[in-house]
Order: C-alpha cells, then sequence, then structure tokens
C-alpha cells in the first residue's frame, strides 16, 4: 500500500473520520459469521475484510503522522459501505428473527427493495490501487453475479476413445 501524506487542513477530519471507521469495523468484524450467512457471498465477504485489515492497519499510524494508507476520499467510502452494510444485514436479521418467532419461513431476499422506498445502494468494496482516486465497485451487495463456473473436469476413468489414444 502506498503511504500518502494528508493535507494540515484535513487532519482533524481525517482523524474523526478514522475513528468512527475504526468501531465501524470492529463491529462489522464481530458480526461477520452472522454476516456470512445473511450475505452468503464470499466476494463481499472478502471485500469487507480487506477494509478491516486496511482500517485497522492505517491505525496503527501514530496519530500525529501525516501518513496514511486511504486517502480521505476513499476512507469516506469505506465509512459509508460498512455502515450501510450493517444496517442491511441487521434489517435482514430482524426479519429473519421475526419469521422465525413466527413460524414461518425465513424469506428469500430480493434484489431490490419494496416500491415504496429505494434500494440501499450497498456496493462491495475495493482497495485503492492508486492515492490519486478510490476505486468503487459497480457491483452491488443486494444484486451480486454469479460465481465463475469451473471448466468441466474429465471423469477419472476417461472415455473410451481418450483410453483407446493412449494405448496407440
Amino acid at each position: 500500500m502506498q503511504r500518502q501524506v494528508i493535507p494540515d487542513d484535513q487532519r482533524l477530519e481525517y482523524k474523526q473520520l478514522l475513528e468512527r471507521a475504526g468501531k465501524l469495523v470492529d463491529d462489522l468484524d464481530n458480526r461477520l459469521p452472522t454476516y456470512w450467512n445473511i450475505i452468503n457471498n464470499e466476494e463481499v465477504i472478502r471485500k469487507f475484510t480487506i477494509i478491516i485489515v486496511t482500517v485497522r492497519r492505517q491505525r496503527e499510524f501514530p496519530p500525529t503522522s501525516p501518513q496514511c494508507i486511504i486517502n480521505l476520499t476513499t476512507l469516506r467510502n469505506m465509512v459509508d459501505q460498512v455502515q450501510r452494510v450493517i444496517e442491511e444485514c441487521e434489517r435482514r436479521l430482524r426479519i429473519i428473527k421475526a419469521n422465525v418467532a413466527n413460524g414461518s419461513t425465513p424469506p428469500n431476499f430480493p434484489p431490490t427493495a419494496p416500491a415504496n422506498r429505494a434500494a440501499p445502494a450497498v456496493q462491495p468494496p475495493t482497495v485503492p490501487q492508486s492515492s490519486s482516486a478510490p476505486m468503487i465497485s459497480n457491483s452491488t451487495l443486494l444484486n451480486p453475479s454469479p460465481p465463475p463456473q469451473p471448466p468441466p473436469q474429465p471423469s477419472v476413468g476417461g472415455s473410451e476413445e481418450a483410453r483407446v489414444q493412449l494405448r496407440s
């Protein structure tokens, strides 16, 4: 990770935002096993795990240091994304618990929210590659893409045709 310098006029905001990010990632880290069952998307969980590690790494720098590994814009985006995923997972968890208490089957969550309100735009984060601008993935928590399918593997015994070719 490339180190950057925080301008003097942004240090107070950065310090406050980093403190908030630290509390959020600690909360997220403690709830990640539960959220894994709710989200059930390895890529999303992996990306939020990267945010947890990155924020914790940044917090290891002395508070008076002007150096950082996360620029202010990226830190804002990370805080926003972590907060939204926590809110969405907690909303889903409340629905699941209510359904269990009522003896009904937990719902399959639709990719969109009810028509009376907009769907939360929770996006899995990406680790910034450069100091120029943050990079945010276009995929969302609510619309994950299906995992890639592995190529078909030949059977252990192989086909009769393949065995004939091997004998030749």
